[in-house]
């Protein structure tokens, strides 16, 4: 009996999907009836990922290949994106919708555009191992990387111009595994232990902050606001542990 790489989530209309449930179909769980499994890869689907609009599905696979679904029709779009050499660990769309990011075995990072399903530029290499985790920044300007290297770095994605930022994270004593970014501009990264790394340099918070996002206090909040405990909060240039030193006193 093999084994499944299990990913869950929400789309965009907040209904839950389950993707990449077997050796190398995707199915849905909880949607409405007459969804049915996206059949078309010949190896596992390593990595998911909506479009924002809802309309699109991006897979990756131990195939090497990238492949794009219609969601309404649960039918492939065009040929297979294909380009990486080793397997694709994990697949992520722009914020617009417009590129998917995919990063690969092969230790290369690679932008495709969803239009023309070509690959955008040169493949953007500097990982000395696995890439296992992609995403976007909110702005779309930036690609954030996680590998076995046990490093996390940062990519500028203008094509005029790509590069990657000289700035990454390397204090990890095991392979990064997730990587991920929020509208506040928080990066969250996850290794197989239980750890979980919040951390974006003041010089880029900018780009990766989603300005939409604004969040007021009422005067009345006092009637309806909600305990913050800020004793297990953290910052700083550095990483160190952080624990509670009174580990009976739970909430």
């Amino acid at each position: 009996m093999g084994y499944a790489d299990l990913q869950a989530g929400w789309k965009a209309s907040g209904r839950p999907y389950r993707l990449g449930e077997d050796y190398q179909n995707m199915g849905y769980a909880a949607l409405p009836a007459g969804w049915k499994p996206l059949e078309g890869h010949t190896d596992w689907v390593k990595s998911v990922a909506f479009s924002p609009d809802g309309r699109h599905v991006v897979s990756g696979s131990a195939d090497r290949t990238i492949r794009i679904w219609d969601t309404q029709t649960c039918q492939q779009v065009g040929e297979p994106l294909e380009g990486h050499i080793d397997w694709v660990w994990s697949v992520a769309f722009s914020p617009d919708g417009r590129h998917v990011v995919s990063g690969s075995q092969d230790m290369t990072i690679r932008i495709w555009d969803m239009q023309t399903c070509q690959q955008v530029g040169e493949p953007l290499k500097g990982h000395t191992n696995w890439v296992l985790s992609v995403a976007f920044s909110p702005d779309g300007r930036y690609v954030v990387s996680g590998s076995w290297d046990k490093t996390v770095r940062i990519w500028n994605i203008d094509p005029s111009n790509p590069n990657l930022i000289p700035t990454s994270i390397s204090q990890y004593n095991q392979e990064n595994q997730s990587c991920s970014i929020n509208d506040q501009g928080w990066l969250c990264t996850a290794e197989p232990e239980p750890k979980l790394i919040l951390w974006i340099p003041p010089h880029l918070r900018p780009g990766f902050s989603d300005l939409r996002q604004v969040g007021t206090i009422p005067a009345d909040a006092e009637n309806f606001a909600v305990k913050v405990d800020w004793s297990k909060f953290v910052c700083g240039e550095n990483w160190t542990s952080v624990w509670n030193d009174n580990p009976e006193d739970e909430e």
